[in-house]
């Protein structure tokens, strides 16, 4: 094998006295290099057809599973009838999604990465954007996706063989991620599977994965970080455990490791601080054989509190990269002290170079701040647009030998043993939770509402993370109690919002008629409040407590929503553990996020006297009862079976089958308005009904209630209401359903306030 950046002697010269800095690692076989992700796929597969690939919620996939599973998905998304353009991949954490990654290439079609969590209406922008028409979801997807003729396509489990030499080239476009952009703007970075081969093919070796090795990766599957560390585990016979940390919190991280031998987890800096902090994750941590950071800067306390939870024997790396470009790496020394400040990022991958230059393009001397600039063949391809592909911020290398030149916009310097260590942005891109932000798009966003003369976004350090700040101007006689949060929550990923909107007459500027950004700042009031957090007695004075602490706030309304006064998804982990720690229970994240406040709170752990049943208003669909047949013998009570997805139940299959065959068996059926009974919020306003004509005895009162699909979750919805009460069910039983609540769509406020 050779060294990364060789090249004749002619060049090296010329390297050297440009200040350009070669990788000092091995690179990866050029056999490698070429494969396309699916011809890696099926030689591991080959090697180890039994061993397990991925492990999801439905259990261990080996990788001759895997392969068949990709197989079946590529044949879908090649019969699907839309124009040609990349795929769009909206999907949940499952085995699906991995093979998707797979699929698409073989169906000749590049992917295009989308957030779950995203707003609607900004996937679709992007979507648009990419020049895809197809949009692969197993979701509840939003109405705007069928208005803006979009196609969806839903896996439906077929297996095949694959033809790993079929579909896209290796360095053809292939992938697109989705990333926030220096100009205010979203960018589509593209690759082709050489580009992710060149980082995934060095990351085996430089991260010392093993066959066998399991990771969990804690964070969106929808990002490529994600994919990049899933990548390095699958292609070296490993396997990636899949959990969604989003909906099991800290706990799904230590019962991987506990429960199902996990022994390497990547983490963003921020979500391993609330990790480690709390007294479950100990024994957790101590069992763990590698741990890898990225996503945002590395602390030195950081550093420090992964040396007080994990194994001396532990490999602790820090990752650093931008999409566009190249990979540092730094391995952790524990005999080795690291200064106050940021962790360094090491260095650089094979196959790229790197020099640090000064505002005139030149090369500073060692020790000296300046822009990181990477020369690489292994950079993005370049940027999408409408469905073309723009390489504008990746010029040619004048030096030649396919090398193309990234300005990264970090001020770095180089240390003295070699490592390089971060200390800024040249530009407003920031880390917020481990994901890239631009605060120029946030600011573009603000400034085009209606009511907003001028906004300024600003990043504040905290003891628990970085949050955002808004500043905000607004326009002569437009109202400042306006709601830019929530409209912005509309258009941009939560994570994107700020914490904390400041209304301001004017903006402090500079001699030069800029704003007066570190002026704002200094505006603030400190905001490391220290919190009292002792059992007093009083359960609700002491949940109040644990909120003021986790949000460092003095004081707060209790209909305040939990996410406009700074909390975030690491937050409310936090609070889910305080409040389990507290009270010996916790509470459904999904009822909190749909109304998340202190009130709402309350209610869910059910501090307040539990009022009777609260029904909403009845809905225009109409329902009505019939007996379908009668109990086998002396009846033991009577069962309704919920109506169905067209309005009708389901009550025939149960009659023929022995199950419930000693109770009277009733169908309440729904005449629906239009479409099926879970569009419109039709499933809500049955709920209601059946509900109330138990309760109001107009309908038979039912020891059972049962449902098949959708009216398994319509059967759970009437028996909340009726929760409690004269009228409540002995039993629900749900067949083949899958929650709606669970789902982005149906997390609505009338849900909501159904489950209070």
């Amino acid at each position: 094998m050779s060294k990364a950046g060789r090249a004749t002697p002619a060049v090296r010269r010329h390297v050297a006295s440009e200040g350009w800095q070669s990788s000092e690692f091995e690179t990866p076989e050029d056999r490698l290099l070429a494969m396309t992700l699916a011809e890696s796929l099926a030689e591991v597969a080959a090697r180890f057809p039994a061993a397990v690939a991925v492990v999801d919620r439905t259990g261990p996939v080996s990788f001759a599973e895997l392969t068949d599973i990709v197989g079946g998905l590529a044949a879908q998304i090649a019969e699907a009838p839309a124009p040609p353009g990349p795929v769009a991949l909206l999907q949940s954490v499952g085995v699906d999604a991995v093979a998707a990654w797979f699929a698409c290439a073989l169906a000749g079609r590049p992917f295009l990465l989308l957030e779950a969590e995203n707003p609607p209406e900004r996937n679709c922008m992007l979507m648009e954007r990419a020049g895809a028409r197809l949009l692969l979801s197993d979701f509840a997807l939003d109405p705007i996706y069928a208005d803006r003729h979009l196609l969806s396509l839903r896996p439906d489990g077929r297996r095949a063989r694959i033809k790993p030499d079929q579909g896209i080239a290796a360095v053809a476009p292939s992938m697109i991620f989705p990333t926030s952009g220096s100009t205010g703007d979203a960018k589509l970075i593209t690759y082709a599977a050489r580009t992710l081969q060149i980082k995934v093919q060095a990351s085996i070796s430089l991260m010392g994965v093993q066959v066998g090795d399991c990771v969990l990766i804690a964070g969106s599957p929808g990002n490529y970080g994600f994919l990049h560390h899933a990548l390095v585990f699958m292609l070296s016979g490993g396997a990636l455990f899949l959990a969604d940390i989003r909906e099991g919190g800290l706990t799904a991280i230590f019962s991987a490791i506990l429960e199902h031998g996990v022994r390497h987890v990547r983490f963003t800096p921020s979500l391993f601080r609330a990790a480690a902090a709390h007294p479950s994750g100990q024994a957790a941590f101590a069992a763990l054989k590698g741990v890898r950071f990225s996503g945002e800067p590395l602390l030195a306390a950081d550093l420090n509190l992964a040396h007080r939870v994990l194994d001396l024997g532990c490999r602790i790396q820090n990752v650093y990269g931008s999409t566009e470009s190249s990979l540092f790496i730094w391995t952790d020394n524990r005999s080795v002290a690291v200064p106050p400040g940021t962790v360094p990022i090491g260095k650089i991958y094979p196959l790229s170079e790197f020099r640090i230059e000064d505002g005139d393009g030149l090369s500073v001397p060692q020790g000296d701040l300046g822009e990181l600039v990477i020369s690489s063949v292994g950079h993005a391809l370049g940027d999408c647009h409408l469905g073309q592909l723009d390489g504008s911020r990746f010029p040619p290398d004048l030096r030649g030998g396919g090398l193309r030149i990234y300005r990264t916009g970090d001020i770095v310097r180089m240390e003295a043993d070699g490592q390089l260590s971060v200390a800024g942005r040249h530009d407003r891109l920031v880390k917020i939770n481990g994901q890239r932000v631009s605060l120029d798009e946030i600011e573009s966003h603000l400034q085009a509402m209606p009511g907003v003369a001028q906004a300024a976004v600003m990043e504040r350090p905290g003891a628990s993370g970085n949050r955002l700040v808004a500043f905000v101007v607004a326009t002569a006689g437009a109202s400042s109690g306006d709601e830019p949060g929530v409209r912005l929550a509309r258009r941009l990923p939560r994570y994107m919002v700020p914490a904390r909107f400041v209304w301001r007459n004017v903006m402090p500027l500079l001699p030069g008629g800029k704003v007066d950004r570190k002026a704002l700042l200094a505006s603030l009031p400190p905001d490391d409040i220290a919190h009292a957090e002792v059992a007093n007695g009083d359960p609700i004075e002491d949940l109040a407590a644990i909120w003021g602490r986790i949000l460092k706030l003095p004081h707060f309304a209790p209909d305040t929503d939990f996410f406009s006064l700074g909390g975030d998804s690491l937050l409310m982990m936090e609070l889910q553990l305080a409040v389990e720690a507290r009270f010996c229970k916790g509470f459904p994240r999904e009822n909190f996020i749909t109304n998340p406040t202190l009130r709402r709170l309350v209610g869910l752990l059910g501090l307040a006297p539990n009022a009777a049943p609260r029904l909403l208003e009845r809905g225009k669909v109409e329902i009505s009862f019939r007996l379908v047949r009668g109990a086998n013998g002396t009846a033991q009570g009577v069962a309704i079976c919920m109506p169905g997805l067209g309005g009708s139940a389901a009550a025939e299959r149960i009659a023929n089958s022995p199950l419930l065959a000693a109770h009277d068996l009733w169908a309440c059926d729904a005449r629906l308005r239009r479409g099926t009974i879970v569009q419109h919020g039709q499933y809500l306003e049955a709920a209601v009904a059946v509900a109330t004509a138990i309760s109001s005895g107009e309908g038979p009162k039912a020891d059972v209630l049962i449902g098949y699909s959708v009216g398994g979750y319509i059967s759970w919805l009437v028996a909340r209401l009726l929760d409690n009460g004269p009228c409540a069910p002995a039993h629900v039983i749900t067949i083949d359903t899958r929650p709606l609540h669970w789902m982005r769509r149906y997390r609505g406020s009338r849900l909501a306030d159904l489950l209070l």
